[in-house]
C-alpha cells in the first residue's frame, strides 16, 4: 500500500513527508486493493507483505473506517487523514 500511495498521490517522491488522502484518495486505494493493483514494494523497512485475502481484508476494513471517520461531519470538528511513513 505505501508504494500505491507514494506513486499516486506524492509523484513518486518517497521521502517520508506527510501526504494528505481526502475521501476520493482513500476510495481509490481501497478499490486498488480489491483488484490487486497494488505495486509490489520491497526494501529493508518492509520485509514482505503476504497479500493474503486476510491482510487485504484488514486493510479494507481500516480505510473503510477512516473514511467513514472522515466524512462524519458533525459542523464542528475539522477532519483531515495524512499518511506519513516512518523508518
Amino acid at each position: 500500500m505505501h508504494g500505491y500511495i507514494v506513486e499516486q498521490f506524492a509523484d513518486g517522491v518517497d521521502e517520508c513527508q506527510p501526504i494528505g488522502l481526502g475521501a476520493d484518495d482513500l476510495s481509490a486505494i481501497i478499490e486498488a486493493i480489491k483488484e490487486d493493483r497494488l505495486p509490489r514494494t520491497t526494501g529493508f523497512f518492509f520485509g514482505e507483505s503476504e497479500n493474503d485475502e486476510e491482510q487485504k481484508d484488514e486493510a479494507i476494513a481500516i480505510l473503510l473506517r477512516a473514511l467513514q471517520w472522515l466524512q462524519t461531519d458533525d459542523g464542528k470538528t475539522w477532519r483531515s487523514i495524512i499518511y506519513q511513513a516512518s523508518w
